[in-house]
């Protein structure tokens, strides 16, 4: 199953309609070159939030609830193009919607990722003995399974970003010059 990690009704503002496809300007910084794709096409994965034992597809479902209440905050972002209409309840969504972007994405887990590499290689370095349990558990957290779960952790751990959030300043830029974002 294809699991988007940034959802389509957000890629579609990017986009340019065509029939029934919704096609966005990509660049692949590895190869280097642009494109055009379908938004069905980009910030996906197969089975990117499927655990071994998630059967029933938790994650997905509990970001589909998430992006399900954001799009409706984010259509009156749109219609009314100023923060100071949403209630305090609309505000926690665009906190918990934004929050939640920037932990679930395939570059946050490469992060999680390096942050661990990193500091075996730090360890090495120093000269730091390394018990043989504790070198175990390093080269199992690496693992995508294990990342992965670290991850999802981290969205779990939510209510605990979102004061964070509501503190700051809130403002709208729009894109007034000729050209496209």
């Amino acid at each position: 199953m294809i699991q988007h990690y940034v959802p389509r009704f957000y890629l579609r503002q990017f986009s340019n309609r065509r029939g029934e496809n919704y096609l966005i300007n990509c660049f692949d910084k590895s190869v280097p070159r642009k494109f055009l794709t379908n938004i069905r096409n980009i910030a996906c994965e197969k089975h990117f939030y499927d655990l071994e034992r998630d059967y029933e597809q938790d994650v997905e479902k509990a970001f589909s609830r998430i992006e399900g209440k954001f799009a409706r905050v984010y259509r009156k972002l749109i219609e009314k193009q100023n923060v100071d209409v949403l209630s305090a309840d609309e505000i926690v969504t665009m906190a918990i919607f934004i929050i939640t972007q920037l932990i679930r994405t395939r570059e946050q887990r490469e992060h999680i990722r390096d942050i661990i590499s990193k500091l075996k290689k730090e360890l090495d370095r120093r000269g730091v003995e390394i018990v043989p349990e504790l070198e175990h558990q390093m080269k199992e957290s690496l693992k995508d399974e294990f990342i992965k779960r670290l991850q999802l952790g981290m969205v779990i751990d939510l209510p605990r970003y979102i004061g964070i959030f509501l503190i700051l300043k809130w403002i709208i830029y729009l894109n007034e010059t000729d050209m496209p974002l």
